[in-house]
């Protein structure tokens, strides 16, 4: 979306086509207990300057507040987000908890990720932190997330995920900041179409697209259920795995196979009281399926209409029980889970729960990724590739997928010259 804005603004005729009915993948809206919600969490992080932009530029305003991390490790939760909580970590000892503090020191300014890019995320990690701090802190992040392929993901990855969250303090010692839009993601999803039509471009919302063939011409057909239509250059927004199905006659498209993809299972609960103090919480306990999950209300207060909303994501391959699993069955699962962090809380706690999921959620990133990350451009003229892994070493996130949408429309404008 943000490409196409770019683009009609830059005078190009742009057509948007979107499979599912709402706009904006894993940006779109959903709605629980009468509101409407972001389906996944969105946060801002104070190196987003590509999203913040962009909320300037639609009017769409911005709140920072300081927030809190917790850790849930073995029955009991600790307050985990400054130095002094870290000193104050009993599971851990003086050693571990000064090499850990040690390692996120050295996260916070940046550096040449390349170095990384070989070597893994646990080898990198139990050389910073000792296998102690590892197993306790770093584990379980790695392993819930990305399961039997946890030992693959590369260094650099982790690092840049750590640097970014970091971003978010005026220095290492300082207390965090994050911001979060008005409306939400969502919000931001529906003045961008605003923006788009406005400048003439067309959006197709239900209308998945069943290929692109290079005509004789060299135009590119697009195939819909609403018909063909031809075009001098077509940007495929969408996951490499299917873009790499759309491509099949590209040379291109071997390369964006490569690329691989897990899911995501997300389980969203409105409740009538607070789990915690804390915006992100991490967990620890062999009881508890999730490795974490976001109390969005203690960003937002105002985003349940004074209620208190927590996400719950869960990443992992399709086969995975987790994925699936009934939304009843999960739901259950997940209250349980609560009265371990919460004593007290039960299911009449609950005032709804929705589950949503997405096949193609977390690029797997493993050692040597960066001699995988598909081109913008491929060897065949007219077509873009524009997809979550190019934000390599980050991890995906709005800020920069906008940032790469914006490279992509002005190569996509200057081949239209």
């Amino acid at each position: 979306m943000t490409a196409a804005d770019a683009l009609c603004r830059a005078g190009v005729s742009v057509d948007l086509y979107e499979k599912e009915p709402e706009l904006g993948g894993l940006a779109a809206r959903g709605s629980l207990d009468g509101l409407s919600l972001d389906r996944y969490y969105h946060f801002i992080c104070g190196g987003d300057g590509h999203l913040v932009e962009l909320c300037a530029q639609v009017g769409l305003p911005i709140e920072w507040k300081p927030t809190r991390t917790s850790f849930f490790y073995e029955g009991r939760l600790y307050p985990f987000g400054s130095a002094r909580h870290l000193l104050a970590f009993s599971p851990l000892t003086w050693g571990d908890r000064y090499r850990q503090a040690r390692m996120l020191l050295g996260c916070y300014p940046d550096r040449d990720w390349r170095e990384l890019d070989d070597l893994s995320a646990e080898e990198w990690l139990i050389g910073q932190v000792g296998e102690k701090a590892y197993r306790v802190i770093w584990y379980p992040l790695l392993k819930v997330k990305f399961g039997e392929r946890y030992r693959e993901i590369s260094a650099a990855w982790l690092w840049h995920r750590v640097h970014r969250l970091l971003t978010s303090r005026r220095h290492v010692l300082a207390q965090e900041r994050l911001g979060y839009m008005y409306g939400g993601a969502g919000e931001l999803i529906a003045r961008l179409a605003q923006r788009i039509r406005s400048a003439g471009g067309s959006i197709y919302p239900k209308t998945p697209v069943g290929g692109i063939v290079r005509q004789a011409s060299g135009r590119l057909q697009v195939q819909t259920e609403r018909g063909e239509r031809e075009y001098e250059s077509v940007i495929c927004a969408i996951p490499a795995p299917l873009a790499a199905g759309l491509l099949a006659d590209d040379p291109a498209a071997a390369g964006l196979a490569r690329v691989e993809y897990i899911a995501v299972v997300c389980v969203l609960l409105i409740l009538d009281r607070p789990v915690t103090d804390s915006f992100w919480i991490n967990t620890n306990d062999h009881r508890i399926a999730f490795n974490g999950f976001i109390e969005f209300s203690n960003l937002n207060p105002a985003v349940a209409n004074g209620k208190h909303l927590l996400y719950f994501p869960y990443y992992c391959h399709p086969s995975d029980p987790q994925f699936g699993k009934s939304d009843e069955a999960l739901l259950e699962e997940y209250t349980e889970a609560l009265r371990l962090i919460r004593p007290g809380l039960s299911g009449a706690n609950v005032i709804q729960g929705r589950v949503h999921r997405d096949l193609h959620a977390q690029p797997v990133c493993p050692c040597g990724f960066s001699k995988v990350i598909p081109p913008f451009q491929g060897p065949l003229p007219g077509i873009f590739v524009l997809e979550s892994s190019q934000l390599y070493p980050a991890d995906r996130n709005l800020s920069g997928a906008i940032g790469l949408a914006k490279q992509v429309a002005e190569l996509a404008a200057a081949s239209l010259r």
